[in-house]
């Protein structure tokens, strides 16, 4: 299945008002349309999460309801919450999954005031921008973006699956669900490829020279962030792999850090094995860590601008 097919899927759970487990790097939320948020659906989604439901919505929506950020000046690192609510009418406690579902509809509704809420709640708003750069796309965002595909509300209720000793469910975890129950999955770099693949420009096809002969490349210009990226291919199809730019490690050569490895490993896997590397410039240099979400968007726009369907992305990447 190819991954407009599978967009398509999400797109029609999402307009049924069913779930859609969304996949990041090694975890999952479950994603319901907030304007269709049913009781059925969202006490399933209390009973295979951590029962902590938000619903990611726009920031100028927010504004109009009067739901500022829970922490002003903070990190602006993770989602943004809102003061947490509730329906103001037709409730109990707020904590049922009827009430939450209530609640979710209302922050979806365009006609709802910001008096037709109640503060403090059970439910957390997520301020999300109508235009997120790349850096700050993630799970709320491709969940709103997947509705706003439906022709819905752009409002989504989310929340993470955990597994039955109460820990985050890793990717394997969330497919089994999806498997059990007959649940959609998206992958959230799918989700959010098309928004970028637009700024992306290609300004150079080159001989990339290395140490065992050199490899045709291309360079792409991320007109928003300014950042040239690179996709390497070797010299037959095979794996995708995508890595982050390291300068302490991969330009600088740093004894403490193990990216020019990954690097050489990764070009000589071009060289016996082919395929595509996908070497991401980040501007910044820093400790290692997995691809996020907004690498892998990224990644996924620069394989689709480049004329490959993409696959998920198989290397460790560091910065």
């Amino acid at each position: 299945m190819t991954g407009r097919e599978v967009v398509l899927d999400d797109v029609r759970a999402i307009r049924a008002g069913e779930p859609v487990l969304l996949l990041g790097q090694d975890q999952g939320v479950v994603a319901l349309p907030a304007s269709l948020a049913s009781t059925r659906w969202t006490a399933w989604v209390v009973r295979h999460s951590s029962g902590l439901l938000s619903v990611a919505l726009d920031t100028a929506r927010a504004d109009e309801l009067r739901l500022p950020p829970m922490v002003v000046g903070g990190p602006a690192s993770g989602p943004a919450y809102a003061v947490s609510v509730d329906a103001a009418n037709g409730i109990t406690t707020g904590i049922s999954a009827a009430d939450r579902a209530h609640c979710a509809r209302l922050l979806a509704d365009p006609a709802t005031r910001p008096e037709d809420l109640r503060r403090p709640g059970h439910v957390l708003p997520i301020r999300v921008p109508a235009d997120p750069a790349p850096a700050g796309y993630g799970f709320p965002e491709a969940a709103i973006d997947l509705c706003r595909q439906a022709g819905l509300p752009a409002a989504a209720l989310l929340a993470t699956v955990v597994d039955d000793g109460g820990n985050v469910a890793t990717a394997a975890q969330v497919r089994a669900l999806a498997a059990e129950h007959g649940i959609v999955t998206a992958d959230c770099a799918a989700i959010g490829a098309p928004r970028f693949a637009g700024t992306l420009r290609k300004v150079a096809a080159i001989e990339l020279p290395t140490g065992r002969g050199p490899l045709r490349a291309e360079s792409y210009l991320d007109t928003a962030s300014g950042l040239r990226h690179l996709v390497i291919f070797g010299r037959t199809p095979g794996p995708v792999g995508t890595q982050l730019e390291c300068v302490t490690g991969a330009v600088l050569g740093g004894t403490g850090c193990p990216c020019r490895a990954r690097l050489d490993a990764s070009i000589a896997r071009l060289h016996d094995q082919g395929g595509i590397l996908v070497y991401l410039r980040s501007g910044q240099a820093g400790r290692h860590q997995d691809l996020t979400v907004a690498d892998r968007a990224v990644s996924t726009a620069l394989l689709s601008t480049a004329g490959f369907e993409s696959r998920r992305p198989q290397e460790r990447a560091a910065r």
